[in-house]
């Protein structure tokens, strides 16, 4: 019986031992994707910058959506695997989910930022943005003192409204 325990004791410890490094992993992983966010905002503000003095940035050294861009980058390429329109909050829990770090106390709000003044996107509804180049009807702004264009609170696009 001591033969087993043992064997339990030494798998016991190798567990233990690999949530340890796990865990010190994902720390080191954080600390990356935040360093890396930090660093591609630069990158893509010098590049606007550059662009904005009339240097044309060369092809290479242009962010790519889905290869480790902005957020906004990283945005687009969802809703464009996607092919349907996504609330900014759960578009902010999906680049989570996949690993992408967004910076901030509130991360939803960040994206929001990011995205909002982007060209790509259009917002739809509120607190919901499509890619711009599907032309997707955008809300309405009511008049004033008329209930038109007013969303619903329980509208969405899964019952085929927009």
């Amino acid at each position: 019986m001591s033969d087993g325990s043992s064997r339990q004791e030494t798998l016991i410890a190798w567990r233990d031992e690999l949530v340890s490094q796990i865990a010190q992993l994902r720390e080191q992983q954080a600390a990356l994707l935040e360093e890396m966010s930090r660093k591609e905002v630069q990158l893509r503000n010098i590049e606007l910058l550059l662009e904005s003095e009339g240097f044309l940035v060369p092809e290479q050294r242009v962010l790519r959506p889905g290869r480790d861009g902005s957020l906004s980058d990283r945005a687009f390429v969802i809703l464009k695997e996607t092919g349907r329109p996504w609330h900014y909050r759960q578009l902010a829990d999906k680049l989570r989910e996949i690993g992408v770090h967004i910076p901030g106390n509130d991360r939803a709000a960040n994206l929001l930022s990011h995205i909002g003044r982007d060209e790509r996107f259009q917002r739809v509804k509120r607190g919901t943005y499509a890619l711009a180049e599907w032309k997707t009807r955008a809300i309405s702004k009511p008049r004033s003192g008329s209930g038109e264009g007013k969303e619903s609170p329980g509208s969405d696009y899964s019952e085929g409204k927009l």
